[in-house]
């Protein structure tokens, strides 16, 4: 004894399947109507553009990794410089030092000190010049350490577009009919409609007058749970129906 309603199932979880990225629909790796589990591959969107964007990041990562690269050795160039220019002014310190006495007894001439005391204004001058290039030079490290992060994140962000050009299954259920076809530009809408996320276990309730599958259940005395067989049978699947056990 059982009896049969024509009604629609609903399951306890049902997602909509969108592409997180705008591009066209290169192949669907489903079945209309099978059961999907969760992180199943249901559609590709051609991945080239995408593919494309990350060598892109890439190699302007590289391009900034080399900047640092030369930012660093600036600063070591710019130490070593101002190693020199210290030695050299020193030097001439010194001559000045040595030199002032020496005027006055006549070991040294006037025009001698005045050359040792422009040199070594000079030299002190290099000295501020080669510190200032250093302080520069780290600036540019600096900077050179920000674009690498920029660098990074916009390849972080490729390459997380890029791995949304594969549309997978957010949970499991089966698998409704898409709503778009090979070729056609998908990003902005869904792809396939809701799947259905049927548990091992499930409830349903039919609703009269619709076409979207037959509930058919053994009779028990009211109150009580009865198993179910659920056969959904839509325009789509008018020769691969589907059946599906549970409980009322």
């Amino acid at each position: 004894m059982y009896s049969q309603w024509i009604g629609t199932t609903v399951g306890f979880i049902d997602a909509e399947i969108h592409s997180k990225v705008t591009g066209y629909l290169l192949a669907q790796d489903y079945r209309e109507g099978s059961f999907v589990n969760t992180g199943d591959l249901l559609f590709e969107v051609d991945p080239r553009p995408f593919q494309a964007i990350v060598d892109q990041a890439k190699a302007q990562l590289n391009v900034a990794s080399a900047g640092l690269t030369q930012a660093k050795a600036d600063v070591d160039a710019a130490k070593a410089e101002i190693d020199r220019a210290e030695a050299a002014q020193l030097k001439t310190e010194l001559d000045v030092k040595r030199y002032s006495p020496l005027v006055k007894d006549g070991t040294v001439s006037q025009q001698e000190l005045d050359d040792a005391v422009q040199s070594n204004l000079a030299n002190l001058a290099s000295v501020a010049a080669a510190k200032g290039k250093f302080a520069r030079s780290n600036a540019a490290v600096t900077a050179a350490e920000a674009q690498i992060e920029v660098a990074r994140s916009s390849l972080q962000a490729a390459e997380l577009n890029l791995g949304f050009t594969k549309v997978k299954s957010p949970i499991s259920g089966i698998a409704g009919i898409r709503a778009a076809n090979i070729g056609d530009l998908v990003g902005n809408g869904p792809a396939n409609p809701p799947d259905h996320g049927f548990p091992d276990r499930s409830y349903f309730g039919a609703v009269s007058h619709q076409r979207a599958g037959i509930l058919q259940a053994s009779r028990f005395p009211a109150g009580k749970k009865c198993p179910a067989a659920i056969f959904l049978g839509t325009d789509t699947f008018r020769r691969e129906h589907l059946s599906y056990q549970g409980q009322n």
